[in-house]
């Protein structure tokens, strides 16, 4: 099973009950877990799903400048381009 799918599952579950508030609680909760595992593109995702549901979650708005600032600490990667012979 993916990272965090019962999480994911439970969130869009809330929104169908009308309750984008906890759905936005459940997908920072997965946010924190890909960002801990080094998955930061899912992690920025997850929050920005998270704040379209609930704007003013301020964990979510802190995590997500986290999860930015170290993606763009990351030293850039080199292409897989094999070397000329």
């Amino acid at each position: 099973m993916p990272i965090g799918r019962h999480l994911e599952q439970l969130a869009r579950i809330c929104v169908e009950l009308g309750r984008p508030k906890d759905a936005a609680q459940y997908l920072t909760r997965r946010a924190r877990v890909l960002g801990e595992l080094g998955k930061l593109e899912a992690a920025i995702e997850d929050c920005g799903t998270a704040l379209d549901l609930h704007p003013k979650r301020r964990e979510t708005v802190r995590l997500r400048g986290e999860f930015e600032a170290r993606l763009q600490a990351r030293p850039p990667t080199e292409p897989a381009v094999a070397p000329v012979k």
